[in-house]
C-alpha cells in the first residue's frame, strides 16, 4: 500500500464522518422545525377558536339595522347626542393619554 492510497483513505473516510455529522445535525434540525410547526399549529387552532368566538359575540351583539325614516325624531337626536357624547369621552382619554405619553417623552430627554 503507497501513501496516496492511505492518504485517499483518510481523505474518504473524513467526508463519510462530514456527510454523517451534516446528516445528523439536518436530521435534528428537522425533528425541531417539525416540532415548532406543531406547536405552531396548536397556537394557531387556539387562535381561531378565540377568533371565532369573539365573532359569535360581536355578531350577538350586534344591533339591528332597519330603515329608520319614519321613526320618531327625537329619538335619533337622543342617539346622536349619545354618539357625541361617546365621542368626546373616547376624545378626551386620547389626549390624556397623548399628554402623559409626551410628558413620559419630556422626563426621558431632559
Amino acid at each position: 500500500m503507497t501513501v496516496w492510497t492511505l492518504v485517499w483513505w483518510v481523505l474518504a473516510l473524513g467526508a463519510v464522518a462530514t456527510f454523517a455529522l451534516v446528516g445528523l445535525r439536518l436530521w435534528r434540525s428537522g425533528k425541531a422545525l417539525f416540532a415548532e410547526l406543531s406547536a405552531a399549529g396548536r397556537a394557531f387552532e387556539d387562535l381561531s377558536r378565540s377568533i371565532d368566538a369573539a365573532v359569535a359575540a360581536q355578531q350577538a351583539a350586534q344591533t339591528e339595522i332597519r330603515p329608520t325614516l319614519f321613526d320618531d325624531p327625537a329619538e335619533h337626536r337622543a342617539r346622536l347626542l349619545t354618539l357625541r357624547l361617546e365621542r368626546e369621552d373616547r376624545k378626551a382619554r386620547r389626549k390624556a393619554s397623548h399628554r402623559a405619553t409626551y410628558e413620559r417623552w419630556d422626563e426621558f430627554n431632559r
